[in-house]
């Protein structure tokens, strides 16, 4: 088995990313064994910093398209969790 290489990640870029969720409150005090299964999470942002434990995704959503609710959240995933990313390059900026 070759070991792989991390991928390098861009701070600024645009990822998804694919992870295992082992926190889930729901399902920590259940009794159901295949609750005890880590569930995959995709989680979609703009990645904001990097420490030796996790990476931190940026993600905001318009929820109505006048003046309304405004959610903009910052979200760490344990860097030992990671399946998988995808650098969608950049994060656009606003123009004018």
């Amino acid at each position: 088995m070759t070991k792989q290489r991390k991928t390098e990640l861009k701070l600024g870029n645009l990822y998804v990313i694919d992870y295992n969720d082992h926190f889930e409150a729901a399902r920590v005090n259940s009794e159901d064994a295949s609750m005890l299964q880590p569930v995959v999470i995709r989680s979609m942002g703009r990645l904001i910093a990097i420490t030796p434990l996790q990476y931190n995704l940026e993600y905001s959503n318009q929820l109505t398209s006048g003046p309304g609710t405004y959610t903009h959240s910052i979200h760490g995933i344990m860097r030992s969790c990671v399946i998988q990313t995808v650098d969608l390059g950049p994060f656009p900026t606003e123009t004018k």
